[in-house]
């Protein structure tokens, strides 16, 4: 009978509901897009008219951006999709924006996916060790496969075992020439998800060319058949979305702010430990007995920091020299207000802050705090001078202003609408600043603790919390009748 009964329903049956279903799914995902349009309303309704001026340009550019019918079903599932593998997992790295926006990212995709597998950042490094790095990605891929093809096929094995991967994009996809070696192997990666047949899903990634040069065009042709396999591309910033459209519009990229966004309410809870471990600054320590900075820091009273950018640390020399000057400057400028300047090394391509710090004797905190810590630490100060777009999130999620310097992309720009700013407003000085730009970059330091605005700065903050993790839950929520026929 029950063989009967389904024979009954494929063959006469079928051909009349499934019409019914289609339409019913798209009244569905209509109606999901309406509730998620009006809560983003509902969001910015609770902020002050002038926090509301800020918002309309950064909401005007945004509104195509959430457009679940944008999002592809064909892969969404009931419950959780179960057996996950994260590659890009970046907290075995000593960089605070790698360590942070990785585990945020876990933790909100713990809530939709199950992540049973994970490929950390080194070992990503290390997977074609003997592959040498070439201009041309299709050849580096021959290669791979030629002198690589062991830890290939090992790659295809851990894939294979998985329902679905998830990259973590981050600041890898930086088109520039000669190309990055991260973007090769996840290029590669991806190519092994098309050959396996699992779905893959871009998130929390940039696109960009490098600093002020020409985007590498051949090698974004080359990526584009990969990319265009994506279940989905969620940029994190305007600019990245907006690059990638005008390449290729086939490609199913959409705008999520990034998932460190996702601790605001980490840093703003009222009872918070991490505000009674500001009163000792000795925590950022992580060997207590070995100090040749001298750190007498006082985060309970008022103070600035500075750190470099990934364009200086690519040229240290220039870097050095010129931070110094500027250090000088912002120190003296601190002092005249009464506050503290102190250094703070986000990343282990800043070694060149170290020398400054030594150099001025200056006091630094270490790359290798804590991360929940250091996070603190940036969101309680009066000022944040900085190339770095990680950082600077974790300021601004306190609600401390930033002066912005330039990096190895568009990010300290894009940031900058994330964050709210009219473009009017918005102002980015050199990675590696001139002598003649130092008076300039201390008057923006001096108004920016003059006139602060942090409960702004924090509800914008707020805002892109609540929205990457309603975006990212939405792109894995249950549709059951997405797949009922």
């Amino acid at each position: 009978m029950i063989q009967i009964f389904k024979a009954i329903i494929k063959n006469i049956l079928r051909p009349f509901i499934r019409p019914f279903f289609a339409r019913l799914r798209r009244i569905i995902r209509e109606e999901m897009e309406m509730a998620f349009r009006q809560e983003i309303k509902n969001l910015y309704s609770l902020l002050s008219p002038i926090e509301e001026e800020h918002q309309n340009h950064y909401h005007k550019i945004n509104e195509n951006s959430y457009n679940i019918s944008k999002i592809n079903s064909r892969r969404m599932i009931s419950n959780k999709m179960n057996n996950v593998l994260f590659i890009g997992d970046n907290t075995d790295v000593l960089n605070f924006g790698c360590r942070a926006t990785s585990a945020a990212l876990a933790e909100i995709l713990g809530h939709s996916v199950a992540i049973i597998d994970r490929i950390y950042r080194k070992e990503i490094t290390h997977l074609f060790i003997n592959t040498p790095l070439c201009d041309d990605w299709y050849l580096y891929l021959k290669t791979v496969k030629e002198y690589d093809i062991e830890c290939y096929e090992y790659l295809l094995s851990r894939i294979k075992k998985n329902n679905a991967v998830i990259l973590n994009g981050e600041g890898s996809f930086i088109f520039q020439s000669p190309p990055r070696l991260d973007l090769h192997n996840y290029l590669v990666i991806l190519h092994a998800c098309i050959e396996t047949g699992t779905p893959f899903y871009i998130l929390n990634a940039m696109f960009s060319a490098f600093a002020d040069e020409p985007i590498n065009e051949d090698l974004i042709n080359q990526a584009m058949p990969i990319l265009e396999q994506a279940e989905i591309f969620a940029a994190r910033d305007i600019h990245s979305q907006q690059i990638i459209s005008q390449y290729n519009d086939k490609v199913n990229v959409t705008f999520i702010p990034d998932a460190l966004f996702s601790w605001y309410s980490l840093y703003n809870e009222n009872r918070n430990i991490l505000n009674d471990m500001l009163h000792n600054s000795r925590l950022v320590l992580p060997f207590i007995d070995h100090d040749p900075f001298q750190h007498n820091m006082d985060f309970s009273h008022p103070y600035a920091l500075f750190s470099g950018n990934s364009f200086a640390a690519k040229h240290p020399d220039q870097a050095r020299n010129s931070f110094t000057k500027l250090v000088l400057a912002l120190k003296n400028q601190a002092e005249k207000l009464g506050i503290s300047l102190y250094l703070i090394e986000t990343c282990s391509g800043d070694a060149v802050i170290r020398q400054v710090a030594l150099e001025i004797k200056i006091p630094i905190i270490p790359v290798n705090t804590n991360i929940y810590f250091a996070g603190k630490i940036l969101g309680n100060a009066l000022c944040y001078v900085s190339g770095r777009y990680h950082p600077s999130i974790l300021a601004s999620m306190g609600g401390t202003p930033c002066v912005f310097m330039g990096s190895n992309s568009h990010k300290t720009l894009s940031i900058q609408t994330v964050l709210g700013i009219p473009p009017e407003e918005q102002e980015l000085f050199p990675a590696i600043p001139d002598e003649d730009l130092v008076p300039h970059i201390v008057s923006s330091f001096e108004k920016k603790i003059l006139n602060q605005n942090r409960e702004q700065v924090r509800n914008i903050c707020k805002t892109n919390a609540s929205i990457v993790q309603d975006k990212i839950s939405m792109l894995f929520k249950t549709n059951f009748l997405a797949n009922f026929f």
